[in-house]
């Protein structure tokens, strides 16, 4: 894995739902590059509170679960609730610590590889983190020092 950063994914012909390194130990101001190594599952990190994700993603899941299931992706999984461009991250987005990177795969978008997430740690601290779209038992460690 090239320095600073964390893949998403990894996989040959099925995909391990798993970041790597598990914990990235960075400085803070360092740009973080999650790469979705997957040949077939996208994914997306999302920061905060555990039980604000919990609510955020129950309100924004549209995936078919069933019949009657609405049988749409929200645009909060594809291009994630905050503006294009550069993320940063200190622990306190939106007062809570809340921030969900766009959902990225390989050969998931039409155009330009979209298949890397870059997220600024502007602040020291144990960021943990979860794919967004794959739940709690996908997630791993920030840890940023001064």
């Amino acid at each position: 894995v090239p320095a600073n950063t964390v893949f998403a994914g990894v996989g040959a012909e099925t995909t391990i739902l798993g970041f790597f390194p598990k914990q990235l130990r960075v400085k803070a101001g360092t740009t973080v590059s999650f790469v979705i190594k997957s040949p077939s599952e996208p994914h997306n990190p999302a920061f905060g509170p555990k039980k604000y994700l919990e609510q955020f993603g129950k309100q924004n899941e549209f995936f078919p679960m069933g019949p009657k299931g609405k049988n749409q992706v929200s645009p909060a999984h594809v291009y994630g609730p905050e503006p294009a461009g550069g993320y940063k991250y200190d622990g306190q987005n939106h007062g809570n610590g809340f921030l969900v990177a766009p959902l990225r795969g390989r050969g998931l978008f039409p155009g330009p590889v979209k298949n890397v997430s870059r997220i600024t740690f502007t602040a020291p601290g144990k960021f943990h983190y979860i794919c967004f779209l794959h739940g709690p038992d996908m997630s791993g460690d920030i840890v940023v020092t001064r």
